[in-house]
């Protein structure tokens, strides 16, 4: 699952969030009506009658229901007016666009933002009269913060006809507008839609010359998103990028680092220089970006520098932090080019180093403790778990050690193309799964014979974790065995492991069936596809199929069921699909009774079930895959929402978390007004308890850290999904936010970033921000744990919130 994540010095919300009617601590406050100027007194029974009257919107946005959201956007008050256009933009309904036109005139600025975003957030699905009623909406707006965000909507939905609006605010005179046009630029470019080059260059100049720090980081995030433009318009554009390489802002830095990234053989010097950057995570962009490049001697050299500054400079001992993940990245790419001499002998140079570090702390212990060295192990280790509790700083810390050298390991056994460091690598600080699962993933680097076997042999592996190992690597090899392990998964008991291996399946499948022009044009008519091109037998494929589609319907698995439509749309468009050259498929003629025939009727009813399901992106998946098979999609509406929301489960106070983690204790501030259906979920499961213990399953250096699942594999969670509840918050450092396989996919994983992630925006729900020890969150690697998460403060007579845009 992914996630996904966001930034730096903190984390700054969207705007304000829309004033709390009165609570028992305060004085009765005034709101407006639409079109009314006047002040309106409340009192405390009409406050608490508006208190519930919002909760109840809440419940609705919640069950995605839009009946009672259109009826409480007509209302003359205009706090529930927010709340019910927040709800429209969030229900993400192509049939409710007119609604959202409707309210880009409302004369408050916040039910206007609102509006936009939902029309935004359609994207494709947005009707042309919703389009051309943002694009109007924004050339009448006045309020620059709300043209900014117009601005973006507009990209997302408008896509390349968006230019035009992005040209104009991008002269705006306000920061705000500025921002939201290289935001806006950045969308087109996730969208894959072209800029033109003089739009480029003027976002260059704004990156070069703009005072306002917001603009030039915004206008970075838009370089780094479209292919850097050929000519006097590339050169301008890089030329502003190298420049911001020194901007004094390091967050600009790290955008413009990741964007010289996509074109890294240009700047090849420049990337060198900025992997000794100050702040590490410009470092990683530019190491990641020499990776790519396959830099052998720029990398060695990087590699050289941190042994020299992180590993010798203290006796072997490797300080927590950032620089832990410098290294780790400029192993990573010395893996891209493991036989270079020179990357051989540093890397060599560095697993000596750590072996012998380790080796003289364990006799030091042991000598001091009575210890034989030899059985030492684990138990000369530091009790980092006792030493964080008790509020100390644990330096050199042992998971830093054992990850260092499992990653030299690896490319010392890639450059010698056998499978021999790996399998006993980590210092005796790995868990043996842990190391089994580095020892499949090796192998399918590899590819050769041993691997095969060696892959065989750690199928058998009893932890679900190798397991989905093996498969990843199975599908790197791309042999025939690769494909016999991906079928043998699908009837894996884990649904990790089942999930794991559809997602390779759909791009396999295309390859058993797609036959050779050549072989087509003599192909007795009526031959199956599998005479010509080997694969499993179609039959065995499509039993495997119904199989994995029981396992993942008993457990709703969201992210699997999607896996398995991709699975299934490949196996029905590419293997029964009629040929390139025009000779008909499998089944001959197509038709929508013999495709559903062919599949057999478990399939076939899968994918209708699937059709009405609960959640959106799995409904929108089935429709599609039934649509390009040819198989009438179901008139029937969808299922009722599962874990529906009830009004008393929602916050009536502002709380902070604590997380005690094996690298020290960090503090979430739960930001109930923005997210209140997945604050008083995370809230409540961490009052269960259910995040003690807990691993961070995946780090992404100067990206996120992510956590939340019970399992460890990215596929678990609570045992029910949490619906996207979108607002422009801004992605920065500290960032906390929720992680998806598509939306409405939430649970209890959950991400916080370490950089500024502006493609973020907009797409997953943010709902807290780190407020105290972020450093902590630098110290994350995989496989650090929550030792405790606890309430800790919570802030009495707050009334509901619901969200703001």
């Amino acid at each position: 699952m992914l996630i996904v994540a966001c930034g730096e010095e903190g984390c700054a919300g969207g705007p304000a969030a829309v004033e709390a009617p009165g609570t028992r601590d305060e004085a009765p406050r005034s709101v407006q009506g639409p079109g009314d100027d006047r002040s309106v007194s409340r009192s405390p029974s009409s406050a608490r009658a508006h208190d519930e009257a919002a909760r109840e919107l809440v419940v609705a946005i919640d069950a995605r229901d839009p009946r009672p959201l259109v009826e409480a956007s007509r209302s003359s008050d205009g706090r529930i007016r927010t709340i019910a256009a927040v709800g429209l933009a969030r229900l993400n309904d192509p049939r409710l666009a007119l609604e959202l036109v409707r309210l880009l005139s409302d004369p408050l600025p916040e039910v206007r933002a609102a509006a936009s975003m939902g029309i935004g957030a359609l994207q494709d699905m947005a009707p042309r009269t919703a389009v051309d009623a943002l694009t109007g909406a924004l050339a009448a707006e006045v309020d620059p913060e709300l043209r900014g965000r117009m601005v973006r909507d507009l990209a997302r939905c408008g896509g390349s006809a968006a230019v035009p609006a992005i040209e104009a605010e991008l002269e705006a005179d306000e920061a705000d507008a500025r921002t939201g046009a290289c935001l806006a630029l950045g969308m087109l470019g996730l969208r894959e839609r072209p800029a033109p080059g003089l739009l480029m260059v003027r976002a260059s100049a704004r990156l070069a010359h703009d005072s306002h720090v917001e603009v030039r980081r915004a206008c970075a995030f838009a370089l780094g998103r479209h292919p850097l433009p050929d000519g006097e318009h590339g050169a301008a554009v890089r030329r502003a990028l190298r420049d911001a390489t020194r901007d004094a802002d390091a967050e600009t830095r790290i955008l413009a680092v990741r964007a010289l990234g996509r074109d890294p053989t240009a700047v090849l010097p420049l990337l060198e220089t900025s992997t000794s950057d100050a702040d590490w995570r410009v470092a990683v962009q530019a190491i990641r970006a020499l990776g790519r490049a396959r830099a052998a001697g720029a990398i060695a050299r990087a590699l050289e520098r941190l042994l020299d500054a992180i590993v010798e400079a203290h006796d072997g001992i490797v300080s927590e932090g950032g620089q832990v993940h410098v290294l780790l990245e400029g192993l990573e790419a010395a893996a891209g080019v493991p036989g270079d001499p020179s990357i051989r002998a540093v890397v060599e140079r560095l697993h000596r180093s750590l072996s012998s570090s380790a080796s003289s702390s364990r006799a030091r212990s042991a000598s001091s403790s009575g210890l034989n060295v030899e059985s030492a192990g684990e138990a000369a280790a530091p009790d980092v778990e006792s030493a964080v509790r008790s509020g100390q700083v644990v330096r050199g810390h042992p998971r830093d050690m054992a990850l260092l050298h499992c990653s030299a390991a690896r490319v010392l056994d890639l450059a010698n193309r056998s499978v021999r460091l790996v399998p006993s690598c980590g210092l005796g600080h790995l868990e043996t799964w842990e190391r089994r699962a580095r020892t499949a993933m090796l192998a399918g680097e590899l590819g050769n014979d041993d691997a095969l076997r060696s892959l065989r042999r750690l199928y058998e592996d009893p932890d679900e974790r190798v397991r989905m190992a093996v498969v990843a690597a199975a599908v790197k090899l791309g042999a025939p065995h690769a494909d016999e392990l991906l079928l043998l998964a699908l009837a894996d008991a884990s649904v990790a492991v089942v999930g794991t291996a559809l997602e390779a399946l759909g791009e396999r499948i295309r390859g058993w069936w797609q036959p050779p022009r050549q072989v087509a044009s003599v192909r007795p008519a009526g031959a199956p596809y599998e005479e010509l091109r080997p694969g499993p037998p179609s039959g065995r494929v499509r039993s495997r199929l119904a199989d994995a589609f029981e396992r993942l319907r008993q457990n709703d698995e969201l992210e699997g069921l999607q896996a398995w439509l991709t699975a299934v749309a490949a196996f029905g468009g590419h293997a029964l699909a009629r040929a390139q050259d025009g000779s008909e498929g499998l089944i001959g003629a197509a038709s929508p009774g013999r495709v559903r025939g062919w599949l057999g009727a478990e399939i076939a009813d899968g994918l209708t079930e699937l059709a009405r399901h609960w959640n959106v992106a799995v409904r929108n998946r089935a429709r599609a895959v039934l649509t390009e098979i040819e198989i009438e999609i179901p008139a029937n509406e969808p299922s009722p929402i599962p874990n529906p929301i009830r009004p008393a489960d929602l916050l009536e106070t502002d709380v902070e978390v604590t997380m005690e983690t094996t690298r020290g204790a960090f503090v979430v501030r739960v930001d109930s007004g923005l997210a209140p259906t997945t604050a008083a979920r995370f809230v409540a499961l961490v009052r269960s308890g259910r995040y003690d213990g807990v691993a961070f399953h995946r780090v992404v250096p100067a990206f996120v850290v992510q956590t939340g699942d019970p399992t460890g594999t990215g596929y678990g969670g609570p045992g029910w999904s949490q619906r996207c509840e979108d607002a422009w918050t801004e992605y920065r450092r500290g960032t906390v936010g929720m992680a998806l396989a598509g939306r409405d996919t939430g649970g209890s994983q959950f991400f916080v970033t370490q950089a500024a992630q502006p493609h973020l925006e907009g797409q997953y729900t943010a709902f807290g921000r780190v407020i105290t020890a972020l450093d902590v969150i630098d110290r994350i690697q995989v496989g650090d744990r929550i030792l405790r998460a606890v309430v800790s403060r919570e802030t009495p007579g707050h009334a509901v919130r619901a969200g703001e845009p």
